[in-house]
């Protein structure tokens, strides 16, 4: 019968942490559009690039968020490729070619991406089968003893246990 509780108790703690988790991972993926089966138009592809686009003659500000004549050249210059047709990756390229890196409010990816990310997540990973372990062995312990002790049992007494005084 207490196989059967503790049993209750488990599936009743991985529903309590399990279904809010399932719940989170469901609204940040439709959240982040992964659903989305609508194309992105020239409109919104244009906005979410001059989004990242520095403005050349202001400091961190987007050339989405600035009026200065530059940033409305190069949102011009933007629009025009996008219309073309060129890619994300190209329109920025000739960006930096014509501006320079700093042209650029997000760096481009140098490969750090596993440094920052996967190397935490994969140690807090060993960190919590570690923990889970060692609780895993401390329950079992305290199981056997709990039913040595509902048997009337006493542990043996080990020589370190004995007075020193008794005479073996």
């Amino acid at each position: 019968m207490p196989e059967a509780v503790t049993h209750g108790v488990r599936r009743s703690l991985w529903v309590r942490i399990g279904v809010p988790l399932v719940i989170v991972a469901f609204a940040l993926a439709v959240g982040s559009g992964a659903f989305s089966s609508k194309p992105e138009t020239a409109a919104q592809r244009a906005a979410r690039i001059e989004a990242v686009v520095r403005c050349p003659s202001c400091i961190d500000v987007s050339v989405l968020n600035s009026q200065e004549t530059t940033s409305v050249a190069v949102r011009h210059q933007i629009a025009r490729e996008v219309a073309r047709g060129e890619s994300t990756a190209r329109i920025e390229q000739t960006l930096v070619d014509q501006y320079g890196e700093n042209i650029l409010l997000e760096p481009p990816d140098s490969g750090g991406f596993a440094i920052i990310w996967i190397v935490p997540i994969v140690l807090a990973a060993g960190a919590l089968a570690v923990v889970g372990t060692l609780f895993w062995r401390r329950s079992r312990l305290f199981a056997a003893t709990g039913a040595a002790q509902a048997k009337g049992a006493t542990p043996a007494a080990t020589p370190a246990d004995a007075p020193a005084d008794a005479a073996p």
